[in-house]
Order: C-alpha cells, then structure tokens, then sequence
C-alpha cells in the first residue's frame, strides 16, 4: 500500500470521527426537528370534503371490497359493526372517528355519516363541519328542508348541496325536539339559537 492510499484512508478515519462527534451532538435536535416537519406534513395533508357522491375516492355505490385499506390523512383503521338495519364500517385515524360508511345490505356504499370536525361540505362561505352553529348553515342560499320518515316516526332534515344534514338532540329543547318530529311544519329559525350545533351530515338518505 503506497503512501496516497494511507492517507487517504486516514483522513476518511478522521472524518468519520468527527462527524460521529458532531451527530452525537446534534441529535436530539435533528429528531426534534424531524417530528415536528412530520407533525406539519401530516397537518398540511388536504382532506376530501364530502360530497353528494361522496369522499374523495370513496364514492356512493362503490363496493365495499373495493375501499381502499387507508387514505393518508382520512383513515387507517375500519371497524366494523352490523346493527339491525344496517353494515356500518367506522373508519379512523388511529382512535379518531373520522367518517362512516353504511352498507343497508347490498355489499356497497350507501350512506356516508361524517364523524370528526376535521371534515366538512364546501360552501361559498367556507367549509361546514360538524359542530358548527346550525345559524352558519341556515344562512347559505339554497338550503331546504325535508321530512324522513320511517313507519310512524320521522324527523325533518335540511338539504344542501344534495346532503342531508341534521341538529344535534343533544342541544335541542324540548320545544324543538316535538317541532322535529311534527310533519306538519319544518321547526321555525326562533326554535334555532345561535348556538346549536350541527349534528350530523351525511350522504344518501337518513335513516
């Protein structure tokens, strides 16, 4: 081995050092560093607002064998539940509800629910989410009302867009609970404080 070779081969020794050195210095800020840009990325993800056709590339009609596994930024876990009346798949990021899926028996997607405040409906004024005041959505052109019912029970819901979106019963008084559920008349804007949240929007009928 001529003399090049040894000294090239103790400078790379040197370096190696060195750069050893300064990583063992630096890197709990470098990891520090790195989650927090992986924090923002993860928050920078552009989330699909629902539609009458429905979420991103999750549409109505589709079959469920073929939803994809996960969305970055929409979901990575599915949960699945049979009720009565229908296959619901609860989908999430880790333990946050973000939206459900409901199958009423043909192995498709029938109704889109959105569960999380990170999603919503595009507007002119913004995007509508969940937990919004109901006052936000009344205020929109193009708003109407509809009575669903089912058997002898029935509630009535308003329209935007082709979604149907619900109030929250949660927050209702008894005054506009009963004004709900009467067929005769949709619940007057006086029931409605500015207050009352948005309970539920969602694709496809209610059920």
């Amino acid at each position: 081995m001529n003399w090049k070779v040894y000294l090239t081969f103790g400078l790379v020794v040197m370096l190696a050092g060195c750069s050893g050195n300064k990583r063992g210095s630096e890197t709990k800020d470098t990891d520090s560093q790195f989650i927090i840009e992986a924090e923002e990325a993860a928050d920078s993800v552009a989330l699909p607002t629902l539609t009458e056709n429905g979420l991103g590339p999750i549409r109505i009609g589709m079959p469920l064998d073929s939803l994809p596994k996960g969305i970055e930024g929409l979901y990575d876990v599915v949960s699945v539940d049979d009720t009565p009346d229908a296959h619901v798949l609860a989908c999430s990021m880790g333990t946050t509800p973000m939206f459900s899926i409901y199958d009423f028996g043909e192995g498709k997607v029938d109704v889109i629910m959105l569960d999380s405040p990170a999603l919503g409906v595009s507007t002119p004024e913004g995007v509508l989410h969940v937990g919004d005041p109901m006052v936000k959505l009344l205020k929109l052109s193009g708003v109407t009302t509809d009575f669903a019912s089912m058997d002898d029970a029935g509630e009535w819901y308003w329209r935007y867009q082709g979604l149907w979106i619900l109030l929250d019963p949660e927050y209702c008084s008894p005054q506009l609970i009963t004004a709900m559920s009467s067929r005769q008349t949709p619940p007057s804007a006086s029931l409605i404080s500015s207050e009352l949240p948005i309970g539920s929007i969602s694709t496809g009928l209610p059920y």
